[in-house]
């Protein structure tokens, strides 16, 4: 909820009224279900766990976490004629309240 204006909450919660619960539940299913790199299954509750696993990586830590992959795995690359390069998040905006850590050109 913080990446969102109050208006867009307004808005959101409007519409969540309007709908059934049938609706509800597959619209969570939708947004649960299309996560990327994972194979594993989740629910709301399980979701809300995996989340919480994040809650203390803000943009500086996920950064920093970054440099110091590229500054192990670059070296390697190197020696073995690899060239690397990193694709922009996308989308470029927070996602499940997550920080992004290349979603603009001085990010790169």
């Amino acid at each position: 909820e913080p990446s969102y204006s109050p208006v867009r909450l307004q808005e959101a919660e409007a519409r969540l009224r309007t709908l059934s619960g049938e609706d509800i539940d597959r619209i969570e299913r939708n947004l649960i279900a299309g996560l990327p790199a994972t194979e594993r299954t989740y629910n709301r509750e399980t979701m809300r766990d995996a989340l919480a696993d994040y809650a203390a990586i803000g943009p500086a830590e996920l950064r920093a976490n970054l440099a110091w992959f590229l500054k192990e795995i670059i070296p390697v690359a190197e020696e073995v004629g690899a060239r690397m390069c990193i694709h922009p998040d996308d989308p470029p905006f927070s996602l499940y309240g997550l920080p992004r850590v290349v979603s603009t050109a001085d990010d790169a």
